[in-house]
């Protein structure tokens, strides 16, 4: 990987010497940080009641008696097929050198990313955490036998099973943040998954490889053909950045948190920057001369 300023004694000299460096660095990460599997009994798994009206539809309206019913129903039945389990390794980040795309080179492992969305989350961090976490292939049955009969109950199952494997990843996202300060005193950025903002869901064939997402929890990659998509459905893949600058990140996410409108690292607004840039692209691109019909 390119490092900014960086001299060079010989051909092929700083590239080797960046690799011996990166290797060093990721073994004493390793030896402080063991990779580590997890897994929780269903019960202490508890889906935030708001996220599942969220992902519903509900906009600040409370849903009748009977859909209430239906969504404790649902979650009950959902617990007693989860099974969740996640694994994590951490990681020193390389910062590379600026591209022409004006973004940073950020290497972890033998990933290489380049994204303003995450160098803008990582800024500051000095390792990462790459994590997957799933509660198993049992909701997707669920979801697949409700959709035959019961429309109405599969999108309930739908919307809690997304509540529920975001609250697994909360909890593993606590345990690597209290290790993280525990160890070195570290503070964890918001999770950054494949797909989000700029970071190209391509890089899930990075995770695949590196955490070996089959062997250890049970997800495969591109099941349907050539899809970059996880089975089961119901799986997350991130980086948690680790800085010694401190934030105040909640675990429930930037769309929980009340400085989510200020916050550098926040990714509601980097989502937000980036469609209002979509926006004026194609803004300009209408304003063209000869652009249209």
């Amino acid at each position: 990987m390119a490092v900014c300023n960086e001299q060079q004694s010989g051909p092929g000299t700083a590239e080797a010497d960046r690799e011996e460096r990166a290797a060093a660095g990721t073994a004493e990460t390793e030896e402080l940080y063991p990779a580590r599997a997890d897994s929780t009994e269903p019960d202490s798994i508890t889906p935030d009641r708001k996220e599942i009206l969220r992902y519903l539809g509900y906009r600040g309206q409370t849903p009748d008696a009977v859909s209430a019913a239906l969504i404790d129903s649902c979650v009950e039945d959902l617990r007693r097929v989860i099974q969740p389990r996640s694994y994590t390794r951490i990681f020193p980040i390389a910062w590379g050198a600026r591209t022409a795309e004006d973004c940073v080179e950020i290497g972890i492992a033998d990933m290489t990313i380049r994204s303003r969305s995450l160098t803008r989350n990582l800024k500051g961090c000095t390792r990462a955490a790459l994590m997957a976490a799933t509660i198993g292939i049992g909701p997707d049955r669920l979801i697949r036998r409700a959709e035959i009969a019961n429309m109405a109950k599969a999108a309930v199952y739908q919307a809690a099973s997304a509540a529920m494997v975001e609250a697994w990843c909360n909890q593993v996202n606590q345990r690597i943040a209290e290790e993280a300060y525990r160890k070195e005193g570290l503070y964890c950025r918001p999770r950054f998954s494949p797909g989000y903002g700029d970071v190209p869901l391509a890089h899930q064939k990075d995770f695949d490889r590196i955490l070996e997402l089959q062997k250890h929890v049970g997800i495969v990659l591109g099941m349907l053909g050539t899809s970059l998509l996880m089975t089961p459905s119901k799986s997350v893949t991130a980086v948690i950045g680790m800085s010694p600058v401190g934030s105040s990140c909640v675990l429930a996410g930037c769309e929980a948190c009340t400085l989510r409108e200020t916050c550098e690292f926040s990714r509601t607004q980097i989502s937000a920057r980036q469609e209002a840039g979509a926006g004026e692209t194609a803004a300009a691109r209408n304003e063209r001369p000869g652009h249209g019909a």
